[in-house]
């Protein structure tokens, strides 16, 4: 009989962690350079940028303002806010864009004043919150007439390589494995789900991109900036060195037939009132 699972650390302190600076989510970002065709910042969400130059944007677990500083350039005469739990995500907002204002705060429990948003941005983050309670607030601060924006990708972290990550952790972890990091509490199948509570439309884009990865380097620093949530995830006697190690070998027998290929489908959420 498999041995049980050592103590799991705090599994919010872990995404903390991993998000105190913005070295983990650029690791994460290099693999967008291997899309087979043209990169952009993500494909088509500029697109449903598109308000009044004057109106007021609030960017919530805003990062280190990738899309603050697109929703900036687009609202010459308006107020733009960048607001994240991480104090190292708004210094790093503060050299991308010093024109927005930084405010660090909790989805959970926004310190705006209600009605007073024209658009709320949600990129990319709405699975690290209590879904409930930010999803409302994001409803309560816009004015009427107003949209929430949200992104997220679909359910697989690394699409056609789940099953072997999760395979490689089984075989670390010495028992089965349902997940090897987890699961996105708010993706491409369930947003809709979670927003039509709150709002009475909600409008789902979704984008297909084809990637292909001629190396392991960036698929290895995938896995390397998730560290401290996997553990988490699976117990402090995780032997995530070990688990790399499966993982690497793994992606080197692939890449001996080619490069990897795998399509990422995101989705783009648009809801109002």
């Amino acid at each position: 009989m498999a041995e049980p699972a050592g103590e799991r650390p705090d599994p919010d302190s872990a995404v903390h962690e991993n998000y105190a600076t913005n070295a983990n989510l650029n690791a994460r970002r290099g693999l967008l350079s291997y899309t087979v065709t043209p990169p952009t910042p993500q494909p088509n969400v500029v697109d449903l940028l598109d308000w009044p130059d004057d109106a007021r944007v609030l960017d919530i677990g805003c990062g280190d303002g990738v899309w603050t500083a697109v929703a900036a350039q687009r609202t010459p005469r308006g107020t733009v806010v960048g607001l994240d739990f991480s104090l190292g995500m708004l210094h790093a907002l503060a050299d991308r864009s010093r024109d927005v204002l930084r405010v660090q705060g909790d989805a959970n429990g926004l310190p705006i004043r209600s009605g007073s948003v024209d658009v709320v941005l949600a990129m990319w983050m709405l699975y690290h919150v209590d879904r409930h309670r930010a999803i409302e607030e994001c409803r309560r601060v816009l004015r009427p007439g107003g949209k929430l924006i949200a992104a997220t990708n679909e359910s697989s972290f690394l699409p056609g390589l789940d099953d072997f990550l999760q395979q490689a952790a089984s075989e670390v972890a010495g028992r089965q494995l349902d997940e090897w990091l987890g699961t996105l509490a708010f993706d491409l199948e369930t947003g809709e789900s979670w927003l039509t509570p709150h709002f009475a439309n909600v409008e789902r884009v979704v984008n297909e991109t084809p990637f292909e990865v001629p190396d392991a380097t960036p698929l290895l620093a995938y896995i390397d900036s998730v560290r401290g949530p996997t553990i988490a995830r699976q117990g402090d006697d995780f032997d995530f060195d070990a688990f790399r190690s499966l993982v690497e070998a793994e992606l080197d027998r692939r890449l001996e037939s080619g490069p990897i290929r795998f399509d990422r489908r995101i989705a783009f959420f648009v809801a109002s009132n």
